[in-house]
Order: structure tokens, then C-alpha cells, then sequence
């Protein structure tokens, strides 16, 4: 295949920051106890060390204890609320995230509140919440003064999490939470920007994003910043390689598709709202089934899928794609396919690593030149055709301009065969490549002899043309 790639013709900037999401404790049911596992110091040594922007921190709701701050309802006077376990491990994260502007998303009220149902009531508890980051304390209920001498920064605020899944959320319901919420927060931190919906799939029920994008649905003044969206492609342990490979991309073509419905959307009721997809992963549907050895090509598929992911959204005008996430997962349990880092070493894997390639070689200010790629001949006839054809190339190329003004091109092997691909100019460059032959180790970077290169299955590269 060869790519043909038109360097003069106008470019596509890119607003696209590469990022992850992680919780407290990177998800293990206990704190005390992750902290002595190897991959915790590995794991925050590899956050400092990517240097990423808008880390999304989310408070999971599988452990309500390390993030929920009252636990039960004020009685007879008293309150119960107590940061004790919720403060060491995200001031662990801050301490990793260097100052680095974050997405916060502790989207889980205490049941009690959630169960009644007020959204002014559940507003006043983040409110509090804030509070005690943002201001060093608050006044409780009871009208006692809880002091912390905290003063932290929240740039971004993700209000709840998945509320087309979690909880009993209409999308009139969902507004009335997000705009109460919001208008408390913005009190006590006025520099706050505010990312909506966190829905689970684009593929919810729309009416999600008709309402929520329609300004004329919420209180006077109550910004509608950034609208964001989950994508996790399936697979089942019984498929082979290229069947697997054959479904994520599938799916990853789909969530595109519906990505331009919903910026179309954006576009009618409420341009200046951002685009963020704040969790993006490959999920086998087997849990803790799978091929013998196949776990590391299921996380270099993973990272592949990623990687073609961000450069069709860097084209679309999204601003934020979060590898989900910064884990790691015990063996034989589920969803290890999701981990960014290993479970006995701590050692980053290959969806670390994609995510570095790309952060550091592909940030926003980035131009995207117009790329086709090219199968042998005999050539199809221009139009639609040809873009089909394409598509069903294994190795999908997407040239860029950095702001050095170095010509760079992503590459990505989409198959579970080495696939071949020429990219004119190459010669005398260089390329960095992350493979599931060296699962755990940073890409792998060497000169270019020729135009032409060989890439092993789900290969992600960059190929730097001389200057």
C-alpha cells in the first residue's frame, strides 16, 4: 500500500490533547494495601512522566468509601462527614500530576441523597465538596466549621458519571442536576470550566444531546463548556485475531460516524461547547476467557485502535481522548485488557506507551495534511468507492505538520498479518514504533533506509521524513 499524502493542500488543526483517566487507588478495592504494590509508585512515576493535560481523576463508585465524604444523613445535630480516606489518594494523584490542569470527576453523591432525589440538595454537597479543596473548608449542616487548609485548583469539573447507565436519569433529570450543580460549584471556584453528559455510549438514547445542547433547557447563565462521550469496543474470546481486529475497528468506524452526528448537533444548538471522549478502550467479552498468550496482542490491539481513533477525532474538532485507563489488573480477573500498566512489574505496556508516542509527536497546534492511502493497482475509480477501499486497507497513514514545522505520519496497522506500506520521502528519516513483540518497553526508534516499511500486527509508528 502506498500513501499519498498532499502537503500544500489547506490543513485540519488539531485541538486534540491524548490523556487517561485513573481513580483512587487506580481502581483497587483498597488503598492502604495498593500502596504497597509495586505497580502503585510505578504507576504515579508514570503519570509524572507523561506529562499529559487533562488527566480525567474519577472517583469510581465500586468504592464509595474513597470518594463519597458523608457517608450517612445528618441526625440529631451531628454530620458525618470525614475526608480521611478520600484526601491521601488524591493528593497522591496531584502531587504525580505536577500542576498540570486536570478533569475532575467525583460523580458519586452518598446513597442517601442520591435516593432523595433533590437535585439542590445533591448540589450542595459537591458544593462542600469543593469546598474543601478549593476554599480549605466549609460549614456543615449543622453549622460547624469542618477545616482542611486546602487550596487546590479545579480548571475542569465533569458533573456525574454515565447517567445513562447509572442511577434512574431522564435527560430532563440529568439538566436539572447538571445545572444546580454547576451553579454551586461556579460559586466558590468562578474559573471552573464544566464538561456535561459523560454518557456511556454515543449510542444512547439521543435525546441525552438534543436536551442537554439546548441552551434554552437550562437556568439563565449556566455554561455549557464541554458535552462528553464514552467508547469501548467489544470483542469475544472465541473470535481469532483478525476477527477481533475486524469488530474493534468496526466499531471504532461507528463511534466515528455517530461522533459527526453529534458535532452536527453541537454545531445547531450550541457551538462553542468542546467535544471530549473522556474514556476509549477495547473490552473482551469473555472477562477472564482468552486465547492462550493472547492477552499482549488484545492491549497492542487496543493501542492501535487508540491510535487511529485519535487521528479521526483530531479531524473532527475533538478536544480531549482519555485512554481508560491507569490500572492494573490482577491476573486472571477481569477487563485486563483495559491496564496501562503491569500487574507484578508495574511496568507501563503498550497503551502507555501509544499514548506517550502520541502525546509528544501529535498535540493540538498539530496541522493534518490530506492523506490517501493507496492500495496496489489495478485502482478503483475515484469517490466513494475508493474511500471504502481504504478502509479496508490494513495500515491507515494520517500525515501531519508539527508545530516545528517537521512533516511526520502516524501509522497504524489495523491487521493481525505484517502489513507493507510505502510513504514517499521516507528515506533518510526516522521512525518510532511501539510492537507487541516488546510489550512493555518505550518505542523503539531507528533511521529509515527506504520509502518502504514492513509493520507487525496493530504496530503503531511515527515516520519522521528528513527535513
Amino acid at each position: 500500500m502506498r500513501l499519498d499524502v498532499q502537503w500544500s493542500a489547506p490543513h485540519t488543526t488539531s485541538r486534540l490533547h491524548g490523556s487517561l483517566q485513573m481513580g483512587p487507588g487506580f481502581g483497587f478495592g483498597d488503598w492502604k494495601l495498593a500502596q504497597e504494590k509495586p505497580w502503585y509508585a510505578e504507576g504515579l512515576s508514570a503519570l509524572r512522566e507523561l506529562g499529559a493535560d487533562l488527566v480525567r481523576y474519577q472517583g469510581w463508585r465500586n468504592r464509595p468509601d474513597l470518594v463519597v465524604a458523608e457517608p450517612d444523613p445528618p441526625k440529631g445535630g451531628r454530620t458525618s462527614w470525614d475526608f480521611s480516606r478520600v484526601d491521601p489518594p488524591f493528593s497522591d494523584f496531584l502531587q504525580a500530576n505536577g500542576g498540570r490542569p486536570f478533569i475532575m470527576n467525583f460523580s458519586t453523591p452518598p446513597e442517601w441523597l442520591a435516593q432523595d432525589g433533590d437535585p439542590q440538595a445533591v448540589a450542595d454537597y459537591f458544593g462542600r465538596f469543593v469546598s474543601w479543596y478549593a476554599q480549605g473548608g466549609f460549614v456543615d449542616e449543622a453549622g460547624v466549621r469542618h477545616a482542611s487548609g486546602h487550596r487546590a485548583r479545579f480548571p475542569y469539573w465533569e458533573v456525574l458519571n454515565e447517567p445513562d447507565l447509572e442511577g434512574e436519569n431522564d435527560p430532563a433529570g440529568y439538566v436539572a442536576l447538571y445545572d444546580a450543580i454547576v451553579e454551586r460549584i461556579h460559586r466558590i471556584s468562578p474559573e471552573t470550566r464544566f464538561v456535561g453528559l459523560a454518557l456511556a455510549s454515543t449510542l444512547s438514547d439521543p435525546a441525552f444531546s438534543t436536551h442537554f445542547l439546548n441552551p434554552r433547557n437550562h437556568r439563565a447563565g449556566v455554561p455549557l463548556d464541554y458535552v462528553s462521550y464514552h467508547f469501548y469496543a467489544q470483542y469475544r474470546p472465541d473470535q481469532s485475531a483478525a476477527e477481533q481486529a475486524a469488530a474493534v475497528f468496526d466499531q471504532a468506524d461507528q463511534f466515528v460516524a455517530t461522533l459527526r452526528y453529534i458535532a452536527a448537533i453541537r454545531d445547531e444548538l450550541s457551538p462553542s461547547t468542546g467535544i471530549l471522549v473522556t474514556e476509549i478502550g477495547a473490552m473482551n467479552q469473555g472477562a477472564r476467557q482468552r486465547r492462550a498468550g493472547a492477552l499482549a496482542d488484545e492491549i497492542q490491539l487496543s493501542a492501535a485502535m487508540y491510535a487511529y481513533l485519535y487521528a479521526r477525532m483530531a479531524a473532527l474538532g475533538v478536544e480531549s481522548a482519555h485512554v481508560s485507563g491507569l490500572v492494573a489488573v490482577q491476573p486472571d480477573q477481569m477487563w485486563q485488557e483495559l491496564a496501562m500498566i503491569e500487574w507484578a512489574s508495574g511496568r507501563p505496556n503498550a497503551r502507555y506507551w501509544v499514548l506517550k508516542l502520541l502525546i509528544h509527536h501529535i498535540g493540538p497546534g498539530a496541522r493534518l495534511a490530506l492523506t490517501r492511502n493507496f492500495a496496489p493497482p489495478p485502482y478503483p475509480p475515484p469517490g466513494p468507492v475508493l474511500e471504502m477501499m481504504a478502509r479496508r486497507e490494513p495500515v491507515f497513514g494520517q500525515a501531519f505538520v508539527g508545530a516545528d514545522g517537521n512533516r511526520k505520519v502516524l501509522l497504524v496497522n489495523r491487521g493481525a498479518e505484517p502489513a507493507e506500506v510505502v510513504v514517499p520521502g521516507l528515506a533518510g528519516g526516522r521512525l518510532e514504533i511501539v510492537e507487541a513483540a516488546r510489550p512493555t518497553d518505550p518505542a523503539q526508534t531507528g533511521p529509515t533506509a527506504s520509502e518502504g516499511l514492513t509493520l507487525n500486527p496493530f504496530a503503531v509508528a511515527i515516520a519522521a521524513l528528513p527535513r
